[in-house]
């Protein structure tokens, strides 16, 4: 009975070392199979920028409908954080930026830095890896932009962190245009670091600085449209009678019409050259009339086609034509827009050159208009 007694408690005392030692071995087990990765070896680095999206020969065109606030340009630049990742974390691998050059302060209208341009502003933009849409980017005020929990990794290899950026010019307010070059809040420092329990650790913190991004000059183009491109205007029918003196008009009243540009940026200081259709080299202010023949009726003689930007024809107001795209041709200042419009009258009238006669009277000036 005493043997009995004492190897009871022995296997009851075996049979709980059994059971502590079993709970042992799977609690090991899973904390190996779940433990976090420690970010280790962290480097930063981005591509070059891409190029401007939309952009043709570097000129950005900005016309009456183009509202504050519109995006004019935009290109990306990818930021690529890589680290290694080894068992003892939990990490949270993240990057984080600010500008470099110290200029904070409030960022403008729009969310964007000032430019050497008025009304034209720089926004950064970014678009975490998860895929959230693109958000402003004060750099101003340091802050977190992407983060990831570490991953563990094999072999020497890395795992990779992105952060897209984006670069965009916005229209911020009425502008004179100009040429958009580099400024202050184009460039940014960008930090890779890994945090263990909100506390950054040392062996993941890297720092690099792109301080030329804005490497390439936009111009900006104050144009407007064209919206009156062809334009025919009937003169009405006449006699000989109509024409009494040598070298003065037609006793008939002239015909007027008008050239019309339309979505005029608010600067749009247009200028406009007259050509002659049928004798390109004509540099008098007298439009030919085409010699040849049409419809089987012969050309009239000894008329002219004068066009005058008023009524009365002033002779300061008198086009005088010239070869297309010559420097010789004479400009003449279109009005400045008006709720986006310019428009610019004229007055045709036949002017008597020599003994007149019967037959067509069909002249033919070609306009080029060119922005200063």
């Amino acid at each position: 009975m005493a043997h009995a007694i004492r190897s009871t408690p022995q296997a009851r005392l075996i049979r709980r070392a059994c059971a502590a030692c079993l709970t042992a071995l799977l609690l090991s087990h899973g904390v190996t199979a779940h433990a976090a990765a420690a970010a280790r070896n962290c480097t930063l680095a981005n591509t070059k920028p891409g190029p401007w999206v939309d952009l043709s020969s570097n000129t950005i065109t900005i016309t009456a409908n183009t509202k504050p606030g519109t995006v004019l340009v935009k290109r990306g630049i990818a930021v690529r954080g890589e680290y290694q990742g080894q068992v003892g974390g939990p990490d949270i691998v993240r990057i984080h930026g600010a500008w470099t050059h110290g200029n904070g302060g409030q960022l403008g209208p729009h969310e964007t830095i000032p430019t050497n341009i008025a009304g034209i502003g720089l926004r950064w933009s970014y678009q975490a890896v998860n895929g959230k849409p693109s958000l402003p980017y004060d750099p101003t005020i340091e802050r977190v932009l992407t983060s990831k929990p570490a991953e563990r990794t094999n072999g020497g290899a890395s795992d990779t962190l992105i952060l897209q950026l984006y670069q965009e010019l916005i229209l911020t307010g009425p502008t004179p245009g100009g040429t958009v070059g580099n400024v202050p809040g184009a460039g940014a420092s960008f930090y890779i670091d890994a945090t263990r329990n909100g506390n950054v650790t040392r062996d993941c913190h890297q720092q690099a600085s792109f301080g030329e991004l804005l490497d390439i000059n936009v111009s900006v183009a104050n144009t407007c449209e064209l919206q009156t491109a062809n334009i025919t205007v009937p003169m009405g029918q006449y006699t000989p009678a109509d024409f009494p003196a040598l070298g003065q008009p037609s006793t008939q009243a002239p015909q007027q019409f008008s050239l019309q540009l339309s979505k005029c940026a608010a600067q749009a200081r247009p200028k406009i050259q007259f050509s002659d259709a049928n004798q390109p080299g004509n540099i008098s202010r007298l439009l030919s009339i085409n010699a040849n023949p049409e419809g089987g009726v012969a050309a009239a003689q000894g008329l002219g086609l004068q066009l005058s930007r008023s009524l009365a024809g002033a002779e300061s107001d008198i086009i005088t034509f010239g070869p297309e795209n010559d420097a010789g041709t004479p400009s003449f200042d279109m009005d400045s827009p008006l709720d986006g419009m310019v428009s610019m009258p004229l007055f045709a009238h036949y002017v008597r050159t020599g003994n007149v006669t019967a037959g067509h009277a069909n002249a033919k000036a070609v306009f080029i208009i060119t922005y200063p």
